[in-house]
């Protein structure tokens, strides 16, 4: 992935997708999306429908200077800065339009 915009855009696009799909995969997909999403060297973080966070990559965890139990079903609004939170909440409001 470059720094295309549309890029970018696909893959939040495949990765919402993914995050709605996750319950109804099954175990070896399980385990396949999670060796991917631990191998990109971007930040990922999974969330389901209430922002809670549902799986998440090692560059998170370094990014953010979180434990796995820190942020595992925790909110993402009470996790990211406020002007970061206030933004995805807003995009995700206006995405649902």
């Amino acid at each position: 992935m470059n720094n295309n915009p549309q890029d970018k855009n696909d893959f939040s696009l495949a990765l919402t997708q993914l995050n709605q799909r996750i319950p109804a995969l099954n175990y070896a997909a399980c385990i396949w999306i999670t060796t991917i999403i631990n191998t990109i060297n971007y930040s990922v973080i999974l969330l389901d429908k209430k922002y809670k966070i549902l799986m998440f990559n090692q560059t998170t965890l370094n990014l953010l200077g979180y434990s796995e139990n820190e942020l595992i079903n925790q909110s993402i609004v009470n996790i990211l800065d406020k002007d970061i939170s206030d933004f995805l909440l807003l995009i995700t409001a206006l995405s649902r339009q």
